[in-house]
């Protein structure tokens, strides 16, 4: 298929070969969609990928003799990859080196899964170029105007308080910078932290906080955006990546973005805590995000609040988990309390001169955090235990079954499958698998070890084993009815009922997406 680009710049270029691309997806799930004959299929998922080789090629070609624009891109798969700029580049935006905004040693007060989502995103070389590329296209706009526009700026002269707590906050954390406060008119709660400019870090706090929330809760609030401005979030922004990737984010990608950013709120309730120093202020602060309630003649008592954490956990364990738990950018509120309480009784809090007991080490207090964590987050295969290898392998198998459902296995259901488990355990399995491969043989070994993974896993992780089955089913761009089947099957063998299955499916892909 020759393609003709009418586009003048690499912008306009990209948006045709988007809106191109897109078009020959819709085109083949509609041929797709209800076709029964497994052959034909067969044949017209490997004409979608030809098509798409050649538009990519197309595109390669318009874009090199536009000029240096862009960074090269190659093909890979059924789109294109962006190779990444500079892995130095890639680093800097994970960086905790940077002694220059706090005296604080962020090593140690980092949440562990902040830091293994930066670690897994740096492996994506590909993908960390495509990131590079996209917030390069993120337009720069006159922040200072745009705030007085909306927003009013507290200045010390008109708001003293919240220059104090700014502060103490700046104090504490040894910033060497200064903070500009600006308030818009909203009731709900919320607060951001905009990116340093001209040696200022800017927060922009609603009307609904500073009418409702006293001194101290404010100071919790400060700062924890400033810890997402320590700990450099903004560099790798979730949401805006999300938002405005939908055509190269993988379903992958999305899920590992959401577990990043849950992360990156543990690490920053961190900072807000050694600012306010006050685990009660913490604690009613989100007590009021989540209720709404702010009056003081609604007494609290903090223990009881407390206890909602093992009730949300009991909860969550259920066989009705909501598959959307996955997809949320902050933790829930009884996550975040406990995962801060453990941190208030922690050697990195009490180094610092927090007022907690020092209870755990650094170790440990990850450890218990991770314990809770786990129910939402998608690495639930991450260490060397035996249970860990056993559910790899199950996961390795049913992901080699979905790919050979349709007769014919694709790289990219190889390269989602082998990003999930290790190395060691990928080329083990891959060695015991048959030329050509049997799914009888597959399920057959699958079946002698449903007691162990029954035995071991709970229910939330055989969940995620189905999930991440669904991750590698789709890794081609469509479900189709063979794939299906064998998610259901596995799904019986884990216990797991159907109506789950479809919204699982559902929730990652979407009913339109489905052949």
């Amino acid at each position: 298929m020759g393609v003709i680009w009418n586009s003048s710049n690499i912008e306009s270029l990209e948006i045709e070969f988007s809106q191109k691309k897109q078009y020959l997806r819709s085109l083949y799930e509609g041929k797709i969609k209800g076709n029964s004959n497994l052959e034909a299929v067969r044949k017209l998922k490997g004409e979608y990928r030809k098509e798409v080789e050649v538009l990519t090629k197309e595109y390669q070609i318009t874009a090199k003799g536009l000029g240096g624009e862009v960074k090269q891109k190659i093909a890979s798969g059924s789109g294109v990859s962006f190779a990444a700029s500079s892995i130095s580049e890639n680093k800097e935006i994970f960086s905790l080196n940077d002694k220059s905004k706090s005296h604080l040693n962020l090593d140690d007060l980092v949440y562990c899964n902040d830091l293994d989502m930066r670690q897994w995103f740096l492996g994506e070389e590909n993908f960390m170029g495509f990131v590079s590329h996209l917030l390069e296209g993120n337009p720069e706009y006159n922040l200072t105007k745009e705030l007085l526009k909306t927003s009013f700026h507290l200045t010390p002269q008109i708001s003293p308080k919240i220059a104090g707590i700014g502060n103490l906050c700046k104090e504490r954390l040894g910033l060497n910078c200064d903070i500009d406060f600006y308030v818009y008119q909203n009731q709900v709660f919320n607060a951001m932290v905009y990116p340093p400019k001209d040696g200022k870090v800017t927060i922009l706090l609603t009307s609904g906080i500073l009418e409702n929330f006293n001194e101290d809760e404010i100071c919790f609030v400060i700062g924890h955006e400033l810890g997402h401005f320590i700990f450099d979030h903004y560099k790798f922004p979730a949401s805006y990546i999300l938002q405005n990737g939908a055509d190269f984010v993988t379903p992958l990608h999305a899920v590992k973005l959401y577990s990043w950013s849950r992360s990156t709120e543990l690490s920053a309730d961190r900072i807000g805590l050694i600012c306010c120093d006050n685990f009660a202020a913490a604690v009613t602060a989100f007590f009021k995000l989540s209720s709404g309630i702010t009056k003081n003649k609604w007494e609290l008592n903090i223990n009881s609040y407390l206890s909602q954490f093992e009730n949300l956990k009991n909860e969550m364990l259920k066989d009705d988990s909501d598959p959307k738990d996955w997809y949320t950018t902050h933790p829930f509120g009884p996550l975040r309390i406990k995962a801060l309480e453990l941190f208030l009784n922690s050697e990195p809090y009490y180094k610092i001169g927090g007022k907690g007991k020092q209870v755990h080490n650094k170790k440990q207090l990850e450890t218990g955090i991770w314990e809770f964590m786990s129910l939402m987050e998608p690495d639930y295969l991450i260490n060397d235990s035996e249970k860990s290898k056993l559910l790899q392998s199950f996961l390795f198998r049913g992901g080699m079954a979905i790919a050979a459902a349709d007769g014919v296995v694709d790289q990219c259901e190889l390269s989602a499958l082998a990003k999930m488990v290790s190395g060691d355990i990928y080329r083990e399995e891959m060695s015991k698998l048959g030329n050509p491969i049997s799914v009888k043989s597959l399920f057959t070994s699958m079946s002698s070890d449903c007691d162990k993974v029954h035995l071991h896993a709970n229910k939330f992780e055989k969940s995620n084993l189905l999930r991440d089955l669904v991750l590698i089913a789709i890794s081609d761009g469509v479900l189709d009815v063979e794939e299906m089947k064998v998610l259901y099957e596995i799904g019986m063998m884990l216990g797991i009922r159907g109506e789950f299955i479809e919204q699982i499916v559902d929730t990652i892909l979407g009913p339109r997406k489905r052949a």
